[in-house]
């Protein structure tokens, strides 16, 4: 079937974020304008502007840009306190500040790529503004000259100044900053780009003192809020007891932790580390069982995908029994925070699609649905592996929610499970017969077929919103935000929330 992205669809899905942006980038343009002709026009700067010319107006314009992203880029870190707005927005469920919520870590990367940007002219100009003060010095009115004598050198006039010099430590700390920031540094060398990160504290405080008078009003703010929601942070962090060990199939264990005092709810995550691997680095990993009332243990799954995972596997003797679990290594948990996936629990339709280990934050999602279905009409639950085997990790969960939830609700809940690799058809011994009876009239050995998929939704649900939730390999995520724009239609609607690993 044949699908036309509409304009009506494309704005329905895109139309906020995009006005956010344009707001955003018309804010940026302002500033620079209004700053520009302050400089241009203000008569305060007359003698000064004959001597630098147009790029005294550019080199302030960019600074303006930069004390606003400079401000701005810190607000998307802030974990604590947007973890906080999405608790509140989940009573009200206002889409603006949903909108704004999913866009955190875009809109970081975009304030960062400002700064670069804005840095480099930044600079440019005030080299410009150096040779300038070398050249045309001023003998009527010395004072008005920023070089100490005629045809002073650029280099001096730069570095014999404050300004330039906190300058120059600031450019050095965005090139260490933006290097370490590359993925493949930052997956090699976690380390690296976390100290680079900390740098943030000194290029904050030298810009105070390069340009004090204007940085201030922009910045004090979000870095308080930072610095606040830091403290917050390290003193909400705790050391868990590991209670039991799981190896599965697939390069994955399952560990079951004990956190008194931890209150989670499907879709978030914990950030995790291992001191003894390593004292900086903190992974996202979503939970996949939450703490209840009965029981304050919670679930993560990890999986076998570069060195501090591989480190993991390594400090965890998955051979051992469960009286040796005690001379496993310590693990400290930062959270829980939370993602775009949490919407799911104020769904009344949805339908969530999992990419291999992504499952794990619906899974936390089908383990509550046995004792609370909230708003919950509908769910379609849809789990796409490489190998067969690969369904045992959860198969157990699974089979009992399933069989629960149809004593309560029949027909609440409709699982689907894809097999990429063929030939793993014959990897059932790591299945009950209970589960095998479950798994294979449910079970297609291809790649779903996007368009039939959410179509079938579409055509059951007339009329209705349709969540999509999808947590999985960026490839999978951006086929299934495809398809879901072009379903868009005028009797259906299809809302996306994505995480992807």
């Amino acid at each position: 079937m044949a699908y036309q992205v509409s304009v009506a669809s494309w704005i329905r899905r895109h139309g906020q974020k995009y006005f956010l942006l344009i707001v955003w980038i018309c804010g940026c343009l302002f500033l620079f304008y209004r700053t520009f002709y302050y400089f241009k026009d203000d008569p305060s700067f007359f003698y000064v502007r004959q001597i630098l010319g147009v790029s005294m107006c550019i080199s302030r314009g960019t600074a303006s840009i930069l004390n606003l992203n400079c401000g701005l880029i810190l607000l998307p870190t802030c974990r604590c306190i947007l973890t906080f707005i999405t608790y509140l927005n989940s009573k009200v469920r206002i889409s603006t500040i949903r909108v704004i919520l999913e866009s955190c870590k875009g809109f970081h990367k975009v304030c960062a790529i400002t700064i670069i940007l804005s840095s480099v002219i930044h600079v440019i100009g005030h080299i410009f503004n150096a040779l300038k003060y070398s050249l045309y010095y001023n003998y009527q009115y010395p004072e008005v000259n920023g070089a100490s004598y005629p045809n002073q050198n650029p280099i001096f006039i730069i570095l014999w100044t404050v300004s330039g010099v906190t300058g120059l430590l600031m450019a050095l700390i965005l090139v260490l900053i933006v290097t370490s920031s590359y993925k493949h540094i930052r997956d090699s060398n976690y380390e690296v780009f976390y100290y680079t990160h900390r740098l943030i504290f000194i290029f904050y405080g030298l810009l105070l003192i390069h340009a004090v008078k204007e940085s201030w009003v922009w910045i004090v703010v979000p870095l308080i809020l930072y610095i606040v929601d830091g403290i917050i942070r390290i003193f909400n962090r705790k050391t868990t007891t590991i209670t039991k060990i799981t190896a599965y199939t697939g390069d994955v264990i399952e560990l079951q932790l004990k956190c008194d005092g931890l209150k989670a709810i499907p879709g978030q995550y914990v950030l995790l580390k291992c001191p003894r691997i390593s004292l900086f680095e903190w992974h996202p990993y979503s939970i996949t069982k939450c703490p209840d009332k009965s029981s304050s243990g919670f679930n993560l799954c990890l999986r076998h995908k570069g060195d501090w995972s591989g480190n993991i596997h390594k400090a965890f003797n998955t051979e051992l029994h469960y009286e040796d679990i005690v001379r496993s290594p310590e693990l400290k948990v930062d959270g829980p925070y939370s993602s775009p996936l949490c919407e799911m629990n104020q769904s009344k339709l949805a339908v969530c699609i999992a990419g291999g280990i992504g499952v794990t934050p619906f899974i936390s999602f089908l383990l509550k649905l046995r004792y609370k279905v909230g708003k919950l009409k509908k769910l379609y639950f849809i789990w796409i592996v490489r190998d067969l085997s690969h369904l045992a990790w959860f198969m157990e969960d699974i089979l009992l929610s399933h069989q629960l939830l149809e004593r309560k609700f029949p027909n609440s809940l409709e699982v689907q499970f894809y097999v990429t690799n063929s030939d793993s058809t014959t990897e059932q011994r790591h299945f009950s017969e209970d589960s095998l009876n479950f798994i294979q009239p449910r079970t297609m050995f291809h790649r779903p077929d996007w368009a039939n998929v959410l179509s079938s939704v579409s055509h059951l649900h007339c009329r209705k919103t349709v969540d999509v939730f999808v947590c999985g390999p960026k490839q999978l995520i951006y086929d299934v935000r495809k398809i879901t724009l072009k379903c868009c239609n005028k009797t259906n609607r299809f809302l996306l929330f994505e995480e992807s690993f």
